[in-house]
């Protein structure tokens, strides 16, 4: 007989996964939830007196906006999950969906904090040097805005980049982990062979 508890192919398991994954993922998201109220109350402050730039607050909104989505994005990958083990993948357990699951919230959370802690120390910093004439009046021809804007904007995005990318990884781990991928190649050249070249992936790759 089948032990539900230990016996990953037993029918009744998903349901156990189901049941499970929204309770612990509710947790988390509510308990992780309320870390960001200080670095929001702080943000507000420093955006009333006007020493927080137009950039930090629109990136910063932006992991927030991805942390509320979280909890779509958490069934996104319950459902594929689900869908891929209803086929038969034994390459998926229980184990490595959790897995996945807290790989993205940690991930949305240390974007979050590096896009706050970035964009507060670079704020600061320009706050600083804009209120020194040698730096502020230059020429026209010495004029680098638009290359400084670039740089600013690149080192947010990858400040946001954990974080997207571990929401796209757990979404996706599901389809990434199947042992039966009708788009990998075949990794023989005859036209009568049916097998596939299957790729195992590891979280601990990411």
């Amino acid at each position: 007989m089948k032990s539900l508890c230990t016996d990953e192919s037993a029918d009744s398991m998903l349901v156990f996964l189901i049941a499970s994954s929204v309770l612990v993922f509710g947790i988390m998201f509510t308990i992780l939830t309320y870390s960001f109220n200080a670095p929001i109350e702080a943000m507000n402050d420093l955006i009333s007196s006007g020493m927080l730039s137009l950039d930090t607050t629109e990136n910063f909104t932006t992991m927030l906006n991805m942390w509320k989505a979280s909890p779509f994005f958490m069934l996104i990958g319950l459902i594929l999950f689900c869908y891929e083990r209803s086929k038969g993948t034994t390459s998926l357990s229980s184990g490595v969906f959790f897995e996945y699951m807290f790989l993205m919230m940690i991930s949305l959370i240390i974007s979050a904090y590096l896009v706050y802690g970035y964009g507060m120390a670079l704020d600061s910093m320009t706050l600083q040097f804009e209120q020194i004439p040698f730096f502020t009046d230059i020429s026209p021809v010495w004029d680098t805005t638009a290359e400084r804007s670039l740089m600013v904007s690149v080192l947010y995005y990858a400040c946001m980049l954990p974080g997207f990318l571990g929401a796209i990884l757990y979404m996706l781990h599901p389809i990434l982990r199947q042992t039966e991928n009708s788009f990998l190649p075949d990794n023989v050249d005859n036209d009568d062979s049916t097998d596939e070249a299957v790729s195992y992936y590891q979280m601990q790759q990411f």
